[in-house]
């Protein structure tokens, strides 16, 4: 299983390292901590991470790798604005997101305690099935899945589904099944 962000929420549901109970718990006090944080926004850029440079400044930073050619810069409004001009000015359509923060990215720094205190009172179990870890994009570890910092980690760090797609792919008799709204 492989999950984008809040999806791999429910990987780990699958896989029973939450129950439902728990999960649901997590999830809606990970959104009301967030709904607290100042605004951001989010930039779709369809170019490679390693050529996000030209773009990037302060207060704007890599929230997802989502293909080798498609990524997502978030940060303030005002940074946004400016990368998706710098970009425009290249001839690159970046795409804004409609999000309302800037997540996976240090603004999400003010609401990493409050929610490990929300996790620590959680039961974590050892996956009874395996996932990639949006984290490292790779197959998730169980000392990982069970260590409530893994999942305040996740809320900070780029989705890296790029790797986990590669990963996933890399598995054999693998079956793909994209499940979504």
């Amino acid at each position: 299983m492989l999950g984008h962000s809040l999806g791999e929420y429910v990987a780990a549901t699958v896989a029973e390292v939450f129950s439902l109970e728990h999960a649901l718990r997590a999830v809606c006090a990970r959104a009301r901590l967030m709904s607290e944080l100042p605004g951001g926004r989010m930039l779709a850029v369809p170019l490679p991470e390693a050529e996000l440079d030209a773009v990037m400044e302060d207060g704007l930073e890599v929230a997802a790798i989502n293909a080798s050619e498609r990524c997502v810069v978030a940060g303030s409004a005002e940074a946004v604005e400016r990368a998706r001009h710098r970009l425009a000015e290249r001839d690159v359509e970046a795409r804004l997101l409609a999000t309302s923060h800037a997540f996976h990215t240090s603004a999400m720094e003010p609401m990493l305690r409050p929610f490990a205190e929300v996790l620590a009172g959680l039961d974590l179990h050892p996956p009874r099935r395996t996932w990639i870890s949006n984290v490292t994009g790779r197959r998730i570890e169980p000392t990982q899945a069970t260590d409530p910092e893994y999942w305040v980690t996740h809320v900070r760090r780029p989705v890296r589904f790029a790797d986990g797609a590669a990963a996933a792919l890399d598995l054999s008799g693998a079956l793909f099944l994209e499940v979504g709204p």
